[in-house]
C-alpha cells in the first residue's frame, strides 16, 4: 500500500536557485540510493541537468510574463514522495507507478523526473517536478488539500496495479494499557494478530482460513464485520480494530495475492474455454434464480458482477474468450500507439521550448554583447560577464544548427507550442480512457475467469487440488 504527500522546495536564504535546486536533486539522484542511477527515469528533462533546465524555463516564464517572486518564498519546484510496505512492491514498479501518478497529477504539463531509492528496507520514490509549466506561461497552483487529489490518483492506479489500498487511513489510537500489554505480547489483540499470520499461509481460501482459526480456538461471528473471540476472552474483537491489514478486505487480498491456478485447472479451464459462448453462459447463470446448484455457485460469485459482465460483452458483442482476448490486445495497442504519439509530440515541445529559451537569452544579452564589442572585446569585460556571453554563444550555436536563413518569432513559437500541448492533452485522455477500459477489461475478465473454474466439473477440481 502506498503512501504519497507533496512538498514545496522553497529558495533558501544565501543560495541560488540553482543551487537550491542542485542539493535537492543530488540527494534524490545519490547513486548509493537509486542502484547507481538505474531508477532514474524523466519527463521532458535530462534529470541530471534538470536543475538547469527547470532554472531556464523560470527565466522564460519571467521574461513572457513580467512576474517574478522573492528567492525566499519562491517555489523552486515540488518533491512527490511514495513509501510502500517492505516487500510489497519491486523497485521497478515503484518507479513505474510513480511516473504514472504524477503525469497524471501535473497533465503532462510540468517537466519531472522520478528517483526510486532502495537503500533502505522499504522501497520509496522521490519525483521532482519543476513548478514552472512547459510552456513557461504559469506555474503549478498547489491549491488546498491538493494532497488529496494526489492521493485519489496514487489510490486508483495502485488498484489498477492490483496493489492493496487503505480505504480509511486514519486509524483509532490504543490507551496506555493496551498499548504497554501489546508491547510485552500478552494482549488480546496482539494474539490475534499472531494467530492470523500464523494461519494465512497456509490456507487453501477464506473459508479455510476461518476453518484454521476454529481449530486455534477462536469463536468466529460474522456480520457487517468478522470479528474473533479466544477462550477466556469476555468479548469478541472485530478484525478492523487491528490494522489495514487485518480487515476482512485485506485478509481476502492477502490470500488472492498468492493464489495461482495448477496446471491442471488451467488445462481443464481451456479445454472447456475452447467451446464456450460467454453470452449464453453468463446469461444461463443469470436467470438460474433458485435452481439446484444455484446457492453453491451463489457462494463463490457475486450475481451482479455476473449481470455487469453480461452488459460489458453484450455492448461491446464480445461472444467468446477469444474475441474477449482480441479487444483486450486491441485496447493495449490503442495505448502503446497514443504513449508513442505523446512521446513524438513531447519532443518537439522540448525542441520549440529550447529554442523560445535561446531566443529570449539573446535578445536579454544584446545589449552586453555591444557593451562587449565596443570594449574592443575586453578579457576583464568578458570575465565579468561571462554568464551572460556565455547564454548568447549557446543562442548562437542553437540558431545555426537550424540552418535556417529567417528565424521564428516568439508569437510563432508559442503558437506552435499551444498547437502542440492541446494535441498531447487530447491524445493523453484518449490514453486515459484506454487505460480505464484496460481496467475494465482485466474486471471482466477475471469475472469471466472465475465463472468458468466455478463450472469446472467435479472431477477436475478435485484433481486440481
Amino acid at each position: 500500500m502506498a503512501i504519497s504527500k507533496i512538498r514545496p522546495l522553497h529558495g533558501r536564504n544565501g543560495e541560488s536557485f540553482v543551487k537550491t535546486l542542485k542539493d535537492r536533486e543530488d540527494y534524490g539522484m545519490n547513486p548509493n540510493k537509486t542502484d547507481q542511477g538505474r531508477l532514474i527515469t524523466a519527463y521532458q528533462c535530462n534529470p541530471h541537468y534538470a536543475y538547469k533546465e527547470f532554472y531556464a524555463t523560470k527565466q522564460l516564464y519571467e521574461t513572457l510574463t513580467g512576474r517574478s517572486r522573492e528567492h525566499r518564498v519562491d517555489v523552486v519546484a515540488y518533491l512527490v514522495i511514495q513509501s510502500y510496505k517492505q516487500g510489497e512492491i519491486t523497485p521497478e514498479d515503484a518507479n513505474r507507478l510513480a511516473y504514472e501518478t504524477v503525469m497524471e497529477f501535473t497533465r503532462g504539463e510540468h517537466a519531472f523526473f522520478v528517483c526510486t531509492h532502495v537503500d533502505r528496507k522499504n522501497v520509496h520514490t522521490h519525483v521532482y517536478f519543476n513548478s514552472t509549466a512547459l510552456d513557461a506561461t504559469r506555474k503549478f497552483r498547489n491549491y488546498y488539500n491538493s494532497y488529496k487529489s494526489l492521493r485519489a490518483i496514487n489510490d486508483r492506479l495502485c488498484k489498477e496495479h492490483g496493489y492493496f489500498v487503505i480505504e480509511h487511513p486514519k486509524e483509532k489510537g490504543k490507551s496506555y494499557k493496551e498499548w504497554a500489554t501489546e508491547k510485552a505480547g500478552t494482549s488480546w489483540k496482539a494474539k490475534l494478530r499472531q494467530n492470523i499470520d500464523t494461519a494465512l499461509p497456509s490456507a487453501a481460501d477464506f473459508d479455510n482460513f476461518l476453518t484454521r482459526m476454529r481449530q486455534a480456538g477462536y469463536e468466529i461471528k460474522r456480520g457487517k464485520y468478522i470479528s474473533f473471540r479466544a477462550p477466556g476472552q469476555e468479548r469478541f474483537t472485530r478484525a478492523k480494530t487491528l490494522g489495514a491489514d487485518y480487515t476482512e478486505q485485506a485478509i481476502g487480498a492477502r490470500l488472492a495475492g498468492r493464489q495461482r491456478p495448477t496446471p491442471v485447472q488451467k488445462k481443464a479451464r481451456r479445454e472447456y474455454v475452447s467451446g464456450i459462448n460467454l453470452l449464453i453462459d453468463i446469461q444461463a447463470k443469470i436467470d438460474a434464480g433458485k435452481s439446484p446448484g444455484y446457492e453453491r455457485w451463489a457462494k463463490i460469485f457475486n450475481l451482479k458482477q455476473a449481470a455487469k459482465t453480461f452488459n460489458y460483452l453484450s455492448e461491446h458483442g464480445i461472444a467468446d474468450y477469444a474475441g474477449l482476448l482480441a479487444h483486450m490486445t486491441a485496447v493495449t495497442e490503442g495505448m502503446s500507439e497514443a504513449s508513442s504519439v505523446m512521446r513524438k509530440l513531447g519532443g518537439r515541445m522540448a525542441e520549440v521550448g529550447t529554442l523560445k529559451k535561446h531566443i529570449a537569452n539573446y535578445s536579454k544579452t544584446k545589449k552586453v554583447f555591444d557593451q562587449y564589442k565596443a570594449s574592443g572585446w575586453s578579457q576583464s569585460f568578458r570575465a565579468q560577464h561571462a554568464e551572460e556571453l556565455r547564454l548568447r554563444q549557446e543562442a548562437k550555436q542553437a540558431f545555426d544548427a537550424l540552418h535556417t536563413a529567417k528565424l521564428p518569432t516568439m508569437a510563432q513559437l508559442q503558437t506552435e507550442y499551444t498547437a502542440l500541448l492541446e494535441q498531447k492533452k487530447a491524445k493523453y485522455e484518449e490514453y486515459r480512457c484506454l487505460k480505464d477500459e484496460q481496467y475494465e477489461l482485466q474486471t471482466v475478465r477475471r469475472n469471466v475467469d472465475q465463472i468458468l473454474r466455478v463450472e469446472l466439473p467435479d472431477r477436475q477440481r478435485e484433481q486440481g487440488r
